[in-house]
């Protein structure tokens, strides 16, 4: 998961056995020494927050780490290097880092329900398992239901896994993650159930409506809610599929309301009365 990276005792397979081959190679190049017994191919770009997790002598966490594994992350995460300290690291040690970087860097306790970090001391990605508990703790409870869905949505947590995760946590974020669902292929899908489902509004997701068309969620028996997953739609192609998708549901006598990124995120607040009118249309 993370080409051309190395530890100092991988090096021998590269061919640099002896410590002036491996400073020939940092002098020529061939090698970028980060500290901390860190090494990258010289003649590859290393992402900035791997870059940042090597100069620290820290893990990559929390929402970092759980965004490489391809995870849903909400928008105002995905904007910062999040690190796991390792076991006695203090967060001074992570601001020489911060110097060399724009990006904001927040720090987090390697793993306080797990002291002893049982994960594998040499690598610079926290494990998925970790990462996820870690950002359920962390985070706010919309936060947490965001990741857990996304992470039962791309099968790399069961449900059985999930109910474990709640048992060690707060009331308040247990209850949240009590209905998490697999079928949220989105944050702004989560963030939409979550919010029909408190305000106790009928609804389902993923239904085959058409041959070939499902829809993000069916809000009583006519009203099609569709939500956009990112910020900038992929492109003119995908913008007029969803269109004919639109109007092909209308054709058959569904009602269709798309609630866009900014909809669901930025202007999130501002649009709930809206969309609470248009709701309460189809009660």
């Amino acid at each position: 998961m993370i080409p051309n990276v190395y530890r100092r005792h991988e090096l021998g397979e590269l061919g640099f056995v002896t410590e002036a081959q491996i400073a020939r190679a940092h002098r020529n190049g061939v090698l970028v020494r980060h500290g901390h017994g860190w090494y990258s191919d010289g003649q590859r770009d290393i992402p900035e927050q791997y870059r940042t997790a090597m100069i620290s002598n820290t893990q990559l966490g929390c929402c970092s780490a759980l965004s490489e594994y391809g995870l849903w992350v909400p928008p105002e995460e995905t904007g910062k290097i999040h690190l796991a300290l390792r076991a006695g690291q203090k967060k001074a040690q992570v601001h020489n880092a911060q110097s060399k970087t724009t990006v904001p860097i927040i720090s987090h306790r390697g793993a306080i329900w797990n002291p002893e970090g049982l994960w594998e001391r040499d690598k610079l990605l926290m494990p998925m398992e970790d990462a996820l508990e870690q950002a359920v703790r962390t985070h706010s409870p919309l936060t947490a239901l965001v990741l857990v869905e996304s992470a039962l949505n791309l099968r790399l947590v069961s449900h059985t896994w999930v109910e474990a995760l709640r048992a060690r946590l707060s009331k308040q974020k247990s209850l949240i993650l009590r209905d998490a669902s697999p079928l949220s292929e989105s944050g702004t899908e989560t963030r939409i159930s979550h919010f029909l489902r408190s305000h106790r509004f009928h609804f389902r997701q993923q239904v085959e409506l058409l041959p070939g068309i499902r829809a993000d969620i069916l809000h009583g028996h006519h009203h099609v809610i569709e939500a956009d997953s990112v910020a900038h739609h992929a492109g003119q192609k995908e913008y007029e599929h969803d269109r004919e998708r639109d109007c092909r549901l209308q054709a058959a006598g569904f009602d269709v309301t798309r609630v866009s990124f900014t909809q669901g995120w930025d202007d999130w607040e501002a649009f709930v009365p809206l969309f609470l009118q248009i709701l309460h249309r189809y009660r």
